[in-house]
C-alpha cells in the first residue's frame, strides 16, 4: 500500500496512476474524483476567459496591443491598475513582454529593470524589439529611459561609497535608515524585478538593495 496526498498539485500525478492501473482506495478515489471536478472547472474558467477580447490601447506603442495575446493584455491592465504587482505565469508566457508594456502603458519612466546577470543582454534586446522608440542602456545614465541592471551590481549604486566597501559594511549602510541615494536612483518612476526568487532571503545585499531602490 502506498500512500499519498491528494492536493491539488499532486493530481495529474494520481490520475496517471490509477491509468496505469494502480487502484485508489475508496476514499482516494472519491477525493481524486472531487479534485478532477475542481480543475475541470477552473480550466473551463480559463479557457471561457481566454476567448473573451481584452481590448487594451497603448497609445505611445500601438503596436504593443497587436501582438499581446488576450492573458497579456490583462495582466498589463492588472499591473497598472494595482501598480505593485507580482506576476506568476510559467516560463515562456511572456512577462517580459507584459512588464514593459505596463511600463509603456503607465508611462513612468525613466524605469529600472534589475534582473539576474545572464539575463542582461536579453533584457536590452527585449526593449529595442518591442519598445524601439525607448532609450534602454545597461548602464544607469541621464539619457537612458530604461536601465537594465544585474542583482550583483545593485549595491554599487544605492549608497556612495559601497562599491569599494566590505559586504558586511554594505549590508550596514543599506540597513540605515539614513541613506544616501546617488541621484540617479532616485530618478526611476518603476522598477521591475525579474526572477524574484533571486531577491527571497531578506538579509541578502541584493534584496536590501532592491529594497531600497523600490523606497527611494
Amino acid at each position: 500500500t502506498w500512500t499519498m496526498q491528494v492536493a491539488p498539485d499532486s493530481i495529474s500525478c494520481l490520475a496517471q496512476l490509477v491509468n496505469w492501473g494502480i487502484t485508489p482506495t475508496k476514499v482516494a478515489r472519491e477525493k481524486l474524483s472531487e479534485e478532477l471536478k475542481k480543475l475541470a472547472a477552473a480550466n473551463a474558467v480559463i479557457q471561457a476567459q481566454a476567448e473573451v477580447e481584452v481590448v487594451l490601447e497603448i497609445p505611445t506603442a500601438p503596436h504593443l496591443a497587436q501582438v499581446l495575446k488576450n492573458y497579456q493584455k490583462s495582466g498589463v491592465r492588472f499591473m497598472v491598475e494595482k501598480r505593485r504587482a507580482y506576476n506568476g505565469d510559467e516560463m515562456g508566457l511572456g512577462k517580459s513582454l507584459q512588464a514593459l508594456a505596463a511600463i509603456e502603458l503607465s508611462g513612468t519612466f525613466p524605469a529600472v529593470i534589475v534582473c539576474p546577470p545572464k539575463l542582461k543582454q536579453n533584457w536590452l534586446k527585449e526593449c529595442r524589439k518591442w519598445l524601439p522608440h525607448r532609450k534602454a542602456s545597461g548602464l544607469i545614465n541621464d539619457l537612458a529611459e530604461i536601465s537594465i541592471l544585474s542583482y550583483t551590481e545593485i549595491h554599487k549604486y544605492v549608497n556612495v561609497g559601497l562599491g569599494a566597501a566590505t559586504k558586511k559594511e554594505q549590508k550596514a549602510a543599506l540597513a540605515d535608515t539614513g541613506r544616501y541615494f546617488i541621484p540617479h536612483i532616485q530618478r526611476f518612476r518603476s522598477i521591475a524585478l525579474d526572477e524574484g526568487h533571486f531577491i527571497k532571503d531578506p538579509k541578502s545585499r541584493r534584496t536590501m538593495a532592491s529594497r531600497a531602490i523600490v523606497e527611494a
